[in-house]
């Protein structure tokens, strides 16, 4: 049965949000990102309700974008470039200084996560956030020219 998902935000908050996404594990989980916060909702029958990202001693950073991992660990990117791992609405882990610069885009893949950030670099990560791979898209003669970074694509896997 397919949920009507619009007009659930206005309602819900009034600061701005850049990126919502539904948990690929439960469909009635989602967390949505914005300045100054990120959000953790849960659809009960008719009730959806959300808790606020706990930040507890760091910084409270706009967040970008989101994504679920595995078991329902959330991963957001932040506007100083950091990606942050949230457990339930508490943040458990910093990924320091991901990108020089907003992270404007995350994805989950089979083999671990892709960022792209205002440095305009793609990034593949493995399941633990060690680095993989880069390519600076900015500087790239192949393709269009890019010069607000990278803000978004998704991952594909083969069809076998």
């Amino acid at each position: 049965k397919e949920r009507k998902r619009e007009n659930i935000f206005p309602l819900a908050t009034t600061l701005q949000v850049f990126d919502v996404q539904f948990s690929p594990r439960d469909p009635n989980a989602l967390a949505s990102a914005g300045v100054k916060h990120i959000k953790f909702w849960v659809l009960r029958g008719n009730t959806l309700s959300s808790k606020r990202g706990i930040f507890g001693k760091h910084e409270v950073q706009t967040q970008l974008c989101v994504a679920f991992g595995e078991e329902n660990i959330v991963y957001s990117g932040s506007l100083n470039g950091d990606i942050l791992k949230w457990k339930a609405n508490t943040l458990v882990a910093i990924i320091p200084t991901a990108h020089k610069g907003a992270v404007f885009a995350i994805d989950t893949c089979d083999d671990g996560f892709a960022t792209g950030g205002k440095d305009g670099l793609f990034r593949l990560w493995d399941p633990s956030f060690s680095p993989m791979a880069s390519v600076d898209v900015a500087s790239s003669s192949v393709g269009y020219p890019v010069s607000a970074g990278v803000t978004g694509w998704c991952c594909v896997e083969p069809k076998t």
